[in-house]
């Protein structure tokens, strides 16, 4: 709006360009927003297919940003279990360890 005003010297006609051009971009930006997309090749895709016309793939459903969140939050938790040395223990329990596996006592040089 600020370069209508700028290049334009009336007030309102330098708004209607700017107006105009803001719609359009707002449009075509909710439109690919809401478009659906193969995630393997990136085909644009109708609602009513079960198979990308693109690389032949099963369309399973959407995927939101939401649950695509939540998958990225359990593939870091997966990967950081597997990277810590757990021994399952059956006499341990929540905040009981077993006598085998005593707690640890903290100082402050440990922080």
């Amino acid at each position: 709006m600020i370069v209508g005003l700028f290049f334009l010297d009336t007030e309102w006609i330098g708004l209607i360009p700017m107006a105009v051009g803001a719609l359009l971009s707002s449009a075509y930006t909710l439109r690919h927003a809401m478009a659906f997309v193969c995630t393997q090749c990136g085909a644009a895709l109708p609602r009513d297919l079960s198979i990308c016309p693109g690389c032949h793939a099963m369309i399973r459903g959407r995927v939101t940003e939401k649950d695509v969140r939540r998958m990225a939050e359990e593939e870091m938790d997966r990967r950081a279990a597997a990277d810590i040395d757990y021994e399952d223990c059956p006499d341990c329990k929540p905040e009981q360890p077993c006598e085998r596996h005593p707690l640890e006592v903290m100082t402050p040089d440990d922080f």
